[in-house]
């Protein structure tokens, strides 16, 4: 698989973990505040991917703070 293909298919499954925890940042979420904090963090690190690894073979996807890991 070409490095195109390889960013495509992170680009994806990043935006797909965006995808699911859009609910925890809206103004009713039942999070605490420490917790939306660590969502907070890790939404930003997903965005932060494409800037953070030069290489596809070299990412690693931050812990989701709700599930643990």
């Amino acid at each position: 698989m070409d490095n195109a293909t390889k960013w495509a298919n992170i680009k994806s499954m990043r935006n797909h973990l965006l995808c699911n925890t859009d609910w925890c940042v809206l103004p009713d979420s039942p999070l605490s505040a420490e917790l939306l904090d660590a969502v907070k963090i890790y939404r930003q690190k997903l965005r932060d991917i494409t800037k953070d690894f030069e290489n596809p073979d070299d990412v690693i996807f931050p812990d989701n703070p709700l599930i643990g890991g």
